[in-house]
């Protein structure tokens, strides 16, 4: 019996979410936008909207945006919107916090490393070793806000 509880501790235990694996350090973000705001961004598939630069109410650009400052809000192609912190994450650039997007790649002026903001901020070319930070979309009552954890 001892054994058996032992077992199912030890994998309760074990059993933790995988870390995002990344090299951007922590930092707050937490902001909301009123999507009715953004009609063209909402209403067209792979557009991309640069926060909080693109945010056009002074309410919409209260809040948190992440380690660089800025973050990336794509419409993907099946319709659903991710976030993503503008800081590339190629060794040379991590200090380096202006991604720009062009559509759904997104590009780190300085090593030239793409991601593919609709396949997860994935690596696509370059130098950079990981994915661009992720974070947390809800939509509610026709707000949309942006917080740390993605997963």
């Amino acid at each position: 019996m001892k054994r058996v509880v032992f077992f199912i501790i030890l994998c309760l235990f074990s059993c933790k979410p995988e870390k995002e694996r990344t090299n951007i350090p922590d930092a707050p973000i937490y902001f909301q936008i009123r999507l009715s705001n953004y009609t063209v961004f909402t209403g067209g598939i792979g557009n991309v909207l640069t926060c909080p630069q693109d945010l056009v109410s002074s309410s919409d650009k209260a809040g948190s945006f992440g380690y660089s400052g800025r973050v990336l809000l794509i419409n993907d192609f099946e319709n659903r919107i991710g976030a993503y912190d503008a800081c590339c994450t190629s060794p040379a650039c991590v200090a380096q916090k202006n991604i720009v997007s062009a559509g759904i790649r997104a590009k780190c002026p300085v090593c030239g490393s793409e991601f593919d903001l609709s396949a997860g901020g994935a690596v696509v070319a370059g130098s950079a070793q990981y994915p661009l930070r992720r974070y947390r979309v809800t939509i509610s009552g026709g707000i949309l806000a942006v917080s740390r954890y993605a997963y």
